[in-house]
């Protein structure tokens, strides 16, 4: 009996392949396939193959030949840059109104010192609200006392609590100055006053950069350091000045020559302060004179 010749036989049909040595004709493995076998055989491999190919052109090549995803990736850094960017520019606008403030206040405009006092105390979380009194409709003798209370309190305390950091090396600004008059910041002492002879060098304190070097009518000659970590070093009533603003200085550098300038002087002396993080503190507490 004939069979039928039907696709399915000829998909099904077993077939022998015979693998021979061509000298002797010895046989020298064999398999066995059918034509069914070897269209799935062929099937998973292009598959696999097809698959592959995807992977490697969709995250392999579009990195290399998609000018969209270069694209991409250039907006996304320049997203990043410009928040870094508009992070340093606001860094900088507070250091500006920060070293403005010092600078003003070494000029003798103490109203400087009160507003950054009250800046302060604005920023810092209310546990209750408490309605701000109108000054506008306090008598002006208790404004008065009101705003040189909150700076005397605000320059005590950072005396007390202020920590200057302990990893500057300070110096004292003269070498063998006697003190003649200490820090009180209840008369507006903002420094201690040292005495020495007339000409002495005028020392910094630690490493920084001039911020401030001129003339002001009750300082005189004055010149003012800022150091890392916003301490900031001021030397008033100086003969005359060594270094202008933008120098580096070193420790113990000269700086400038022990005067007797400027109204707020009965004599050659050197007039210190030092300033961290915007408020006075007692230069005795850091340095041994």
């Amino acid at each position: 009996m004939k069979t039928e010749n039907t696709l399915w036989t000829r998909l099904t049909e077993r077939y022998l392949l015979v693998i021979r040595n061509e000298d002797n004709f010895a046989e020298k493995t064999s398999f066995s396939f059918t034509y069914a076998k070897m269209l799935v055989i062929t099937t998973a491999v292009l598959a696999v193959l097809f698959l592959l190919s995807l992977f490697v052109s969709n995250f392999v090549l579009s990195r290399w030949l998609n000018p969209p995803s270069k694209e991409a990736q250039m907006k996304r850094r320049l997203i990043e840059m410009s928040v870094a960017v508009d992070s340093l520019q606001e860094a900088l606008v507070a250091r500006d109104e920060y070293l403005v403030r010092i600078q003003k206040t070494i000029e003798g405009d103490n109203k400087f010192l009160r507003s950054g006092s009250q800046d302060t105390a604005a920023r810092q979380p209310e546990k209750e609200p408490v309605k701000p009194a109108d000054l506008r409709t306090v008598n002006p003798v208790d404004a008065e006392f009101r705003s040189e209370f909150e700076s005397e309190s605000k320059a005590q305390a950072a005396a007390e609590t202020g920590k200057v950091p302990t990893d500057l090396l300070l110096y004292a600004p003269l070498r063998g100055g006697l003190i003649s008059d200490k820090f009180n910041p209840k008369n507006s002492h903002w420094g201690v006053d040292l005495v020495a002879r007339k000409g002495e060098p005028v020392l910094s304190a630690a490493n920084g950069t001039v911020i401030l070097a001129s003339w002001t009518q009750d300082g005189g000659n004055v010149i003012a350091v800022q150091h890392p970590n916003q301490l900031v070093s001021v030397y008033k009533h100086n003969a005359s000045l060594l270094k202008k603003t933008g120098d580096f200085v070193k420790a113990g550098e000269a700086i400038a020559t022990l005067g007797n300038s400027g109204e707020l002087t009965s004599g050659p002396h050197l007039h210190f302060e030092m300033w961290y993080k915007g408020s006075p503190v007692n230069p005795e507490d850091f340095i041994a004179f």
